[in-house]
């Protein structure tokens, strides 16, 4: 199990509870995680907390007892923010108390010190709902037709995922054969999806960690091979695979879908979080369009609807079809109309960059933008939900 990318802030005070700590920090399951470490105890977590953000989780040592355990309790809600949620080590070995405090909101209670194992399993306890519920949200971009740019804007997309929101993203490059992610990010990968899919019955996440590729500080790739003679076939079992680990690495994964029609391919648009169909404004990829909606739309149900995005829009002004045209036969407005803006798309290519770095005030990084707030399936990076926790209330 990978913990969430959350902060986890520790204010101990027993030199065995510094080390457990220290041990916890090097174990792999903590990777996305940031782990800091404070000296003292709860008085020393309430006055940092009182000029600092608040961690999502705490591990907090007090030898207090009694009332004054209580009263530093307290004070220590005072500066604390709601949703954070906390393990105390105590100096009481009483079971009364354990079960007040769990009663409470507190996820875990120790008695004098604590191993790194101990540590583990409680911080996996107490994140088990959250670590379900933050598997990634899957986003795949399937062009309606070859070479309608989907592949360009499921990875600005990426970008722009980990950039507003400040989340993890894994962008999966699907196009065996021909794939570019590899390209827009600039880099030459050592390892590629193809090793992946060629070694699903020992494949673990170490495996997955070491053919990911570092694209910019919080976006990485797996990499097509784009070769012709791979020799690979991806099928969904295969795929299912590989998807259970990158599911766990990222917040959000963006699949780049190469324009090919096979089962594996149906399967997993009809799964998919989020699928973005990326289409030019003109007859023939609104009739492409008409016939992806109709065969996927009931597998995908009313409650996961698809995204239209229109690409190169002015390319050809006097001919090409309108949004509201999409609209009207497809029963779907499209989310984004993407300009034709070769300068800002072909400097971004050969660069190697993106086109927000390239051209950040352009229509097309404002477009690019606008598709990942509207797929991200939230409106600001503070979005997380409401949790409760011992610290219900901040005065």
């Amino acid at each position: 199990m990978l913990i969430p990318k959350i902060t986890i802030g520790a204010f101990v005070l027993a030199k065995k509870n510094a080390k457990a700590i220290a041990d916890m920090q090097q174990d792999r399951m903590f990777m996305r995680s940031t782990v800091f470490s404070e000296e003292g105890g709860i008085g020393r977590a309430t006055a940092f907390l009182a000029e600092h953000e608040t961690p999502d989780l705490l591990i907090i040592e007090s030898t207090s007892k009694g009332d004054d355990f209580y009263d530093e309790l307290a004070a220590l809600a005072d500066v604390c923010d709601p949703g954070s949620k906390v393990i105390l080590i105590g100096a009481q070995n009483d079971i009364s108390l354990y079960r007040e405090l769990v009663h409470q909101g507190v996820s875990q209670y120790f008695f004098g010190t604590v191993t790194s194992d101990d540590l583990r399993a409680a911080v996996a306890e107490s994140l088990k709902d959250e670590s379900d519920a933050r598997s990634a949200r899957v986003i795949s971009f399937y062009g309606v037709r070859g070479g309608v740019g989907s592949s360009v804007l499921a990875c600005n997309t990426a970008y722009e995922l980990s950039r507003t929101f400040n989340e993890d993203v894994v962008v999966v490059d699907l196009d065996i054969p021909f794939g570019t992610a590899a390209l827009n990010f600039n880099i030459q990968p050592r390892q590629t999806v193809a090793d992946a899919l060629s070694q699903t019955g020992r494949l673990d996440d170490v495996i997955i960690e070491r053919i990911l590729e570092d694209c910019t500080k919080d976006v990485k790739i797996l990499a097509s091979p784009a070769s012709l003679g791979s020799g690979v076939q991806i099928n969904i079992e295969d795929l299912d695979k590989v998807m259970k680990f990158v599911v766990q690495m990222a917040s959000y994964v963006i699949i780049d879908v190469p324009h090919v029609w096979q089962s594996w391919v149906h399967e997993l648009l009809s799964d998919s979080n989020e699928v973005v169909l990326v289409a030019l404004p003109d007859l023939c990829n609104l009739r492409d369009s008409k016939n992806l909606v109709e065969i996927l739309s009931p597998k995908r149900g009313v409650d996961a609807p698809m995204r239209v995005v229109l690409s190169r829009v002015g390319e050809a002004k006097k001919t090409e079809l309108s949004a509201k045209d999409f609209k009207d036969v497809l029963g779907i407005e499209p989310v984004v109309s993407v300009p034709h803006d070769p300068a800002t798309f072909g400097a971004a290519l050969n660069n190697g960059d993106m086109i927000s770095r390239v051209g950040e005030k352009t229509k097309a990084a404002e477009a690019i933008i606008q598709i990942a707030k509207v797929v991200s399936a939230k409106t600001t990076a503070s979005d997380a939900g409401s949790k409760f926790s011992f610290f219900s209330k901040k005065n």
